[in-house]
């Protein structure tokens, strides 16, 4: 099977690997289609390390091949939880399986998605009645923007500023608008391409306001985080969705207590918060028009060079893909 293999910071390659086996628990896939995120972007550059031959990629899609404990039938469709969790830890009692002690993170700590083929636990497996590829990779990061939004308590009144209109910042707007029910959402990002195609996807206001109630950053910039802090109004929240890797930010501790500010970090998603957008996917909620590039693997030098060019929005590896665009 093919599968693209880091070997280093900025040094990937394709490389042909024999066939895995699942072991007891385990199941073979067929990889179908696999996101390119953010995380992704920096396990290429080394500022999120991972071991030499590990293959990423969590954003998987895929069928089963093989499953020797035959839960799951052969070519059924899947969607896979990318976090192996212990289930025994205090974390995982309390449903927080994302923040499991003992975790096995699926493309960094154990070989993901940007394969052909694949094993993975049957138990971060499940049925779906969604057959496009596309809808179902997308489950994953559409969750982990779920939980943010819940842990932020979004409210009826609130007045909402997404900071950062990439892939994850579109995320948001599309579940205010379709989960939340929210009707005036504003969104920023320098890029005024980026800004109009918010308006067509979800209807936000790419403007800024003068104040709002709950702004969301989306973006590892601390030029989005200097203007979230000035768009609170006391009492406000920020929803800390994005993380840095290139510099440290700083938050102004007295200001947030003169001002009375909450600061909701978010990462990841618990399983179950997983399985209800899973349903979501399956009902009709449809984020598929974030993906502007789809690539075979071997295209992966050139989805590289035009991420890094910031030329699209959401990128994915399709194994069935025999054009580039």
């Amino acid at each position: 099977m093919r599968a693209l293999v880091h070997r280093a910071p900025r040094d990937w390659v394709l490389q042909d690997l024999t066939i895995p086996d699942p072991r007891e628990d385990e199941v073979l896939l067929q990889v179908e289609a696999a996101g390119f995120c953010p995380s992704d972007w920096k396990i290429y550059l080394g500022y999120k390390p991972v071991p030499s031959g590990t293959i990423p990629g969590h954003e998987i899609a895929a069928r089963v091949l093989y499953d020797p404990d035959e839960r799951l039938d052969p070519g059924e469709p899947v969607v896979v939880y990318p976090i192996i969790p212990c289930d025994t830890c205090p974390a995982c009692e309390a449903g927080m399986t994302h923040q499991c002690e003992r975790k096995i993170s699926v493309g960094y700590d154990r070989h993901g998605g940007f394969a052909e083929k694949l094993v993975l636990p049957g138990k971060v497996l499940f049925r779906t009645t969604e057959e496009d590829p596309e809808r179902r990779l997308l489950v994953e990061p559409l969750a982990t923007v779920v939980w943010g939004l819940t842990r932020a308590r979004v409210r009826e009144a609130h007045r909402i500023l997404i900071l950062g209109l990439g892939p994850m910042g579109l995320l948001h707007s599309l579940a205010l608008k379709e989960i939340w029910e929210k009707t005036h959402v504003w969104g920023w990002d320098p890029h005024e391409q980026r800004r109009a195609f918010a308006q067509r996807f979800s209807g936000l206001t790419p403007e800024l306001p003068q104040r709002v109630d709950l702004a969301i950053l989306a973006t590892g910039s601390t030029d989005a985080l200097q203007l979230a802090m000035e768009r609170l109004e006391p009492g406000g929240t920020l929803l800390l969705y994005a993380s840095y890797y290139r510099e440290t930010p700083h938050l102004d501790a007295n200001e947030i207590h003169y001002r009375e500010l909450q600061v909701v970090g978010t990462h990841s998603v618990p399983l179950s918060v997983f399985l209800e957008v899973r349903t979501l996917m399956e009902d009709g909620l449809d984020p598929t028009p974030i993906i502007t590039h789809r690539y075979p693997l071997e295209g992966y030098t050139e989805l590289l060079a035009r991420y890094a060019q910031r030329e699209g929005l959401k990128f994915i590896f399709r194994m069935d893909a025999s054009t580039q665009r």
